[in-house]
């Protein structure tokens, strides 16, 4: 998984995005009314944050 790292003067930007697939983790994926709305098998994981520097 990559990171992204930017410096933006009083502080640090972090972020990072990756897909996974649920059944690599032996989750099955969510289903509702006998499988008329589903959850895609892959989903996409977002990070963000904000570190102030002191």
């Amino acid at each position: 998984m990559d990171v992204d790292v930017t410096d933006s003067g009083d502080r640090w930007q972090i972020g990072s995005e990756t897909t996974v697939r649920q059944t690599d983790y032996k989750i099955t994926p969510y289903s509702q009314m006998f499988g008329a709305m589903k959850v895609a098998d892959e989903v996409t994981v977002t990070f963000d944050a904000e570190y102030r520097k002191p």
